[in-house]
This record gives structure tokens, sequence and C-alpha cells, in this order.
């Protein structure tokens, strides 16, 4: 008569050994979540294009040349554009220096001579904005200061220390622009444009395509110094 008594206890044991092998549901553990930051230069500061190593490359200078015999003229009445000989205002080649204390722009002419009114229009772009700067000359007589001078407020402004040179014998216009003068740029980078009216239109000349006008100027140009206040 013990059978019955061991079946009737069966239930019992494995309603134990269940009890036993039961496990509480564990807490999840937790994960440990790297933070994600991304790297952002400071405001102001711009360390330029990178070579394929990744090392930023900083150019201090930049020389362009140009084709003769590309300058345009336009005329509004009718509007036409036309491509002239006008060597006078004929650039061949540009120069550009971002020193530690100025840019310096040197403009070199397929024959320069005193023409008429001609125009040198710099269009020079910064952290901060594009300043223009224009210096007209009235045949040999050339100012000793800007024209123009405009920040990218559009108010005008001084420039103290603006400096220029003319030598037709070289073909060569120099122009001096202090840092002082562009609120000391990290950077720079500078778009010519030449120009002369004329009773057929006005002439006009740039050394960076054979347009008439361009939006495009140099690189990024950074002072041969420490990295200004931007």
């Amino acid at each position: 008569m013990r059978a019955p008594v061991r079946l009737a206890l069966l239930p019992v044991l494995l309603l134990a050994l269940g009890a036993c092998t039961t496990t509480t549901p564990s807490t999840p553990r937790p994960t440990l979540t790297l933070p994600t930051s991304s790297l952002h230069p400071a405001p102001g500061v711009d360390d330029g294009p990178v070579d394929e190593l990744g090392i930023a490359v900083r150019p201090v200078r930049t020389a362009l040349r140009d084709p003769r015999g590309d300058v345009a003229l336009v005329a509004t009445d009718p509007p036409a554009t036309t491509t002239v000989p006008a060597t006078s205002i004929d650039l061949v080649g540009l120069r550009v220096v971002h020193g530690r204390d100025a840019v310096r722009v040197r403009l070199r002419f397929a024959d320069l001579r005193p023409v008429g009114r001609p125009t040198v229009d710099l269009g020079l772009t910064t952290p901060r904005g594009r300043w223009f700067l224009d210096l007209t000359a009235d045949g040999s007589r050339v100012p000793r200061r800007p024209s123009r001078f405009v920040g990218p407020d559009g108010a005008g402004r001084a420039c103290p220390g603006f400096a220029r040179s003319v030598d037709p014998a070289r073909d060569r216009v120099d122009l001096t622009v202090p840092r002082g003068c562009l609120a000391h740029p990290a950077w720079v980078t500078v778009r010519v444009l030449v120009s002369r009216p004329t009773p057929a239109g006005t002439l006009f000349e740039n050394p960076h395509n054979t347009r008439p006008f361009s939006e495009f100027g140099t690189e990024r140009l950074y002072p041969d110094a420490p990295a200004g206040r931007g």
C-alpha cells in the first residue's frame, strides 16, 4: 500500500524542484554608452584645406597667368560683348602674397600705358565679409590713396598705410593693403577686375577667367605669421 503514497508525494516533489530551478527575472545589465561628441573648431579658427595625409594646408601666396587678348568690351546700345585688343589694361599675370603685415598684389599687363581712366578693383574676402578697394588713374596720374575703400557693412573706410607703385617699364602695378585695414583677417581671397570706359562701351579684364566679370578669386591665403584675429 506504499506505492499510492509515493505517487501522491510525486506532485509535491515536482513543485519543490520547480521552485528551486526557477530564477527570478534578472535585471538587465546597464550598458556602457560612449559619449558621441563632434569636434568643432573654436569660433574664428580655420585650419583651411587639408592634403591627402590630412595635414592642414595654409598657402601664403599664389600666382596666376592670364592669356593675352581677352579684354572684353561691354556695350549697352545695342547690348553686346566682344573681345578687343586693349593691351594697356590686358592682364597677363597676378601675384598675391598675404604677408605678416599686409596683403600685396602685383598686376602685370601686356603693355602698361597711361590711356584713359582705368580702374583697378580689388575684392578682398575675409571671414568678416568682403572689402572693396578701387584705384582710378587719370592718364599717368595715379592717386596715392584708394579712390574708394568700402568695408563689409558698405561703409566707406580709410586705409592708413596703403601704398601703390606703377612701373610702366616693367608693365607692373603693385598694391599694398595693410592687414589692419582688413581687421587682421585669419585668411583672405583676392578678386581682381580692371576696367576702363570708352565711347563704345566699357572695357573689362580679370585674371581669373576669360569672361568680363568673375566672382571667383584666389584660394584662401593665410598670413605669413601666427593666425590673425579673424
